[in-house]
C-alpha cells in the first residue's frame, strides 16, 4: 500500500516502520477514507487543500475514538494560503477535539501537524491552529481574516517550545467555548500573544475542525501517526467542562 511510504529530509524514499501504522480492526484491513471522497467514516471528511501531489488518512477504530495513519503534501500551513491534508469534520456547537501525535515523518524541518480549527475548506480560510513541526518545536498559529497573513507564537507555558526537544509523542486539545477556542498541550493551557485564547466569535458559526498535515513541500510527502483521536460535543443543555 503506497501509504506506507514517504520522503524523508533528504529526499530518499523511506518505508514507514509497521509500529508507526495505524491500528487494524479485527479483520486487519484499516477503515479508510478516500481522498476528497464524502465522509465514509461516521461525519469525519478527508480532503487536499491546495495540495500538489494527493494525501491519504487511514483510520481503525470508531467516529469518536480512533487511531490513524495521515500523509500529506503541501506547501504550508503559514502565508496567506495554505497546502495541507485535512481531516475533520464540521460543528456549529461547543466542542472538544484531543488526539496524540506519536510521530512525524518530515519531508522539510518545517513540515508540520497537529489540530486545527478552520472557516471553510479554502486554501485561504480563517483558521486557528496547534501543531508540531519537525525541527522547530510547537506552535499556535492563526489567520484572523480570509486571504489575509499569519501569524503564530510558541506557547510561553511550555518550556523549550520553540526548539526541537518540544516534539512528538506530543497530546494536543483544542475546546470551543463561548466564542473562544481553548488550547492544551499535554494538557497544559496554552495561550497565544498577550496571554489570550484565539477569539472565534465572528467567524462561521459552523467550523471544520480536525487533523490538519503539511510537508512543506511541493514534491515529497510527509507522514503522522495519530492516535487516541476523540471527539465531543456536550449533552444537550450542558457546557463542555475544562481541565
Amino acid at each position: 500500500m503506497w501509504w506506507m511510504h514517504g520522503y524523508g529530509l533528504n529526499g530518499g524514499f523511506v518505508t514507514i516502520p509497521t509500529e508507526q501504522l495505524v491500528s487494524k480492526i479485527p479483520d486487519g484491513t484499516p477503515i479508510t477514507v478516500a481522498p476528497e471522497g464524502p465522509s465514509t467514516f461516521g461525519l469525519w471528511r478527508n480532503i487536499d487543500i491546495n495540495a500538489p501531489r494527493p494525501g491519504y488518512a487511514a483510520l481503525g477504530g470508531t467516529p469518536e475514538d480512533f487511531d490513524c495513519t495521515i500523509t500529506a503534501c503541501g506547501n504550508d500551513l503559514w502565508g496567506f494560503t495554505d497546502g495541507l491534508h485535512f481531516l475533520y469534520q464540521e460543528s456549529a456547537e461547543s466542542f472538544e477535539i484531543e488526539a496524540t501525535f506519536n510521530s512525524l515523518l518530515p519531508a522539510d524541518p518545517w513540515s508540520k501537524a497537529g489540530l486545527m480549527v478552520r472557516d471553510g475548506t479554502a486554501a485561504g480560510a480563517r483558521n486557528m491552529c496547534l501543531i508540531v513541526s519537525a525541527a522547530n518545536g510547537y506552535r499556535i498559529q492563526l489567520r484572523s481574516a480570509a486571504g489575509g497573513d499569519s501569524a503564530s507564537i510558541a506557547p510561553p507555558e511550555i518550556p523549550n517550545s520553540a526548539t526541537p526537544t518540544a516534539s512528538t509523542p506530543v497530546t494536543f486539545k483544542l475546546v470551543r467555548h463561548r466564542g473562544k477556542i481553548l488550547a492544551y498541550i499535554n494538557g497544559t493551557h496554552v495561550t497565544y500573544t498577550g496571554g489570550i485564547d484565539i477569539d472565534v466569535s465572528t467567524w462561521s458559526k459552523t467550523l471544520c475542525v480536525g487533523i490538519a498535515l503539511t510537508s512543506h513541500n511541493t514534491s515529497r510527502l510527509s507522514c503522522s501517526y495519530v492516535t487516541d483521536v476523540s471527539f465531543k460535543l456536550p449533552p444537550k443543555g450542558t457546557l463542555l467542562l475544562m481541565k
